[in-house]
């Protein structure tokens, strides 16, 4: 009963080999899949660099929108005010032609 049909040292020393060659593998395999976390670790942290870049991207769409309108609003105002300065100019000059006119009537008088 002891003698059982033995197995054949070639086919032992194969399963041995296909044995190693599988675990020599999956270690491959895990090494692999622990790099890919590591990569897709590193493609979610600059996914969310992104997004607070696009967010501060819109804020300052937002603020150089401001300052257009600002600078048109204050580019009216100048013209206003150059338009306003150039009545006040002949209004000046028409007050003095008339203070020169009043004073020539005095000597005369």
């Amino acid at each position: 009963m002891q003698r059982q049909s033995a197995i054949p040292k070639e086919f032992l020393k194969s399963f041995d080999y296909d044995v190693h060659e599988l675990m020599n593998n999956t270690a491959t395999m895990n090494q692999v899949v622990d790099d890919l976390a590591a990569q897709y670790k590193k493609v979610l942290n600059v996914l969310e660099r992104v997004s607070g870049l696009e967010a501060t991207i819109r804020a300052l769409e937002g603020d150089v929108s401001d300052y257009k309108e600002r600078a048109q609003n204050a580019e009216k105002a100048v013209s206003s005010l150059a338009s306003r300065s150039d009545e006040d100019m002949r209004t000046i000059q028409v007050c003095h032609l008339i203070s020169l006119s009043l004073s020539r009537r005095r000597i005369h008088q």
